[in-house]
C-alpha cells in the first residue's frame, strides 16, 4: 500500500514536472519575449513590437496576424511600416544566448524523460540506480540553467531597442510569454526540489538512537536490528 501511494505520488510529481516543461518548450518559441508599445509608424498609425529569440514581429490595431520577420533583419522589414528598428546588439546577443540555452533545456528535459523511465521499472529498488543518479544530475543541472536563463531574460527589460520616435528613446517591456515562463519556472522548481529530495535519500540508511536501523526505499521504511 505504502509502496504504491509513494509511486502514484511520484507519478503525479512527474507528469506536473512533464506538462511544465512542455508549456516552457512550446511557449519559448512565441514572438513575445519582449514587447515595444506604441511605436507611431507612417500615417501616424500605432504598431505594437514583439521582439523574439525567432524572430522580431510587428502588430497593429488591425493587423489579424503579425508580421514577422527573421531575428537576423537589419531592419529594413520595418521600414515598410515608415519605422526606423536598427537592432539593439546587446539585444540581439542575448536573443541568440537565449536560443542556446532553449536548446540545451530540451535536452535535458529529454534526459530527464529518459532517467525516469529507468527508475519506474526499478521503483522497489533500495539502491541508487544509475536513472537515479542520471535524473538527480539532468534536474539538478536543468534547474541551475533555468534560474541562469531566468536572470538573462530579467537583464533584457529596459533595454533600448533601438527605435527612435520623435527622438525619444524606446525601452523593452515584458511580453505575456515571459509571464507564463516565470510561473512555469516556479511550479518546475518547487517539483524539481520535492522530486530531488525523494531521489537522493533513496537507499540512504539512518542510525537511531535506539540501536536501529532504519532503511528509507521507494517503498516504504524497513527496520533493521543493528
Amino acid at each position: 500500500m505504502v509502496s504504491s501511494c509513494n509511486f502514484w505520488k511520484a507519478l503525479v510529481a512527474f507528469t506536473i514536472l512533464f506538462v511544465c516543461q512542455s508549456v516552457f518548450i512550446a511557449n519559448f518559441w512565441s514572438n513575445q519575449w519582449f514587447v515595444a508599445d506604441n511605436v507611431v509608424g507612417r500615417g501616424s498609425m500605432t504598431y505594437t513590437l514583439l521582439i523574439g529569440f525567432n524572430s522580431n514581429c510587428i502588430k497593429s490595431n488591425n493587423n489579424v496576424k503579425p508580421h514577422c520577420t527573421s531575428l537576423s533583419d537589419s531592419g529594413d522589414f520595418f521600414k515598410n511600416y515608415g519605422i526606423e528598428f536598427p537592432i539593439n546588439t546587446r539585444l540581439l546577443t542575448l536573443m541568440y544566448v537565449g536560443k542556446f540555452f532553449y536548446y540545451f533545456i530540451i535536452v535535458l528535459h529529454l534526459v530527464m524523460t529518459v532517467a525516469i523511465i529507468g527508475v519506474c521499472q526499478n521503483f522497489d529498488s533500495s539502491k541508487a540506480s544509475a536513472s537515479d543518479i542520471l535524473f538527480t544530475s539532468a534536474s539538478s543541472t536543468d534547474l541551475i540553467t533555468k534560474i541562469t536563463f531566468s536572470v538573462l531574460l530579467l537583464s533584457g527589460y529596459g533595454y533600448e531597442i533601438g527605435i527612435t520616435i520623435n527622438g525619444d528613446k524606446v525601452y523593452s517591456t515584458f511580453g505575456f510569454a515571459l509571464v507564463i515562463f516565470m510561473a512555469s519556472l516556479v511550479v518546475t522548481t518547487i517539483v524539481d526540489i520535492l522530486m530531488l529530495h525523494s531521489f537522493i535519500k533513496t537507499g540512504k540508511e539512518y542510525v537511531c538512537s535506539r540501536g536501529e536501523t532504519y532503511r528509507i526505499v521507494r517503498g516504504g521504511v524497513s527496520v533493521e536490528p543493528k
